[in-house]
């Protein structure tokens, strides 16, 4: 479960700031960039912002699954006769 949640973390913060780097909000005529950091705003299509974040949930759902500790499917009706 602890890897869900690490996934659902990194992906809020992805497009976060996806969101505030690409996106300018204000009144007509005075609309700005919340974030600019110049050449590292997120200038691709919006919606390659899906495609990453799903991308970002396999490769870190498999990356912390690595560390936290797995689940055994074994059952009381599981034997083995020898």
């Amino acid at each position: 479960m602890k890897m869900y949640n690490i996934t659902i973390v990194i992906c809020v913060l992805s497009t976060g700031y996806a969101f505030l780097t690409s996106i300018a909000i204000g009144l007509p005529g005075h609309q700005k960039l919340q974030l600019d950091f110049d050449e590292f705003n997120f200038t691709h299509h919006k919606l390659m912002l899906g495609v990453y974040n799903h991308l970002i949930i396999v490769s870190v759902a498999c990356l912390a699954s690595l560390f936290f500790p797995k689940f055994s499917l074994k059952s009381k009706y599981d034997t083995v006769d020898s």
